[in-house]
């Protein structure tokens, strides 16, 4: 279908921005906590768990990781900086998995934290990869302030397509393949649909290069759609 291209205007983003109102999500956000699954990676024991889990956040403990697919389901990760990760790196210890989590799982939005305040490579590495970086000695209204907003991140479907635009540019994907797919992407989110691989390859006018497509499989089985539908467009 790539010779038949439409009559029909392409969509943007700035199209849901007329029509998604983003203090709605927001005022939302306390509903949507029980919704969105966080991944807790620490080795003592994340020490505002209890409270946390009483304001409706969906944390899920870890006390290490050797295997970052374990990681896969959650689209929100906290990671302490030192205990854990030392099987996969002994120097690093939890900055190689926030680098291996990005690395792997670009979509996923990770918050570091750790104790320490002392300058080292490892907390530099942190810093510099992960979305967000926390003190361990933080308390729980920093850290509900800090979920509530990575929540409002990880569902907010303009949010979602620029990560995904970023990441589609740096491929080098020409300007009207790249305003094809987000055309589809925009379709998708208003008519309830799944964005899907299918649908892109049915939509662009011409061959999507290779690094793109494995970016596009990727992504679209992580997006969070449902809950973008349901909490911005009020369906």
């Amino acid at each position: 279908m790539h010779g038949l291209r439409r009559l029909r205007q392409p969509k943007t983003v700035n199209d849901l921005e007329r029509q998604i109102r983003f203090s709605r999500l927001v005022d939302r956000v306390n509903e949507l906590r029980s919704r969105v699954q966080v991944a807790v990676v620490d080795d003592e024991g994340f020490g505002w768990l209890n409270e946390l889990r009483n304001n409706q956040f969906n944390l899920t403990p870890y006390r290490d990781v050797q295997l970052l697919t374990v990681l896969q389901p959650y689209p929100i990760i906290l990671c302490d900086l030192l205990g854990v990760g030392r099987s996969l790196d002994p120097r690093l210890e939890g900055a190689k998995i926030i680098i291996e989590t990005k690395r792997i799982y670009p979509d996923k939005l990770v918050i570091g934290y750790s104790a320490t305040t002392r300058r080292s490579k490892k907390l530099e590495e942190s810093m510099k990869i992960s979305d967000y970086f926390m003190r361990r000695t933080d308390g729980p209204e920093e850290w509900t302030a800090m979920l509530d907003k990575a929540i409002v991140e990880v569902i907010c479907p303009i949010q979602q397509w620029r990560r995904l635009q970023k990441r589609l540019f740096n491929t080098g994907i020409p300007a009207r393949e790249l305003a094809d797919i987000e055309d589809v992407f925009v379709r998708c989110v208003e008519r309830d649909e799944d964005f899907t691989f299918e649908k892109v390859l049915e939509a662009t006018r011409n061959p999507i290069p290779h690094a793109a497509q494995l970016i596009l499989k990727e992504a679209v089985s992580h997006i969070t759609f449902e809950l973008a539908k349901t909490a911005v467009l009020g369906r």
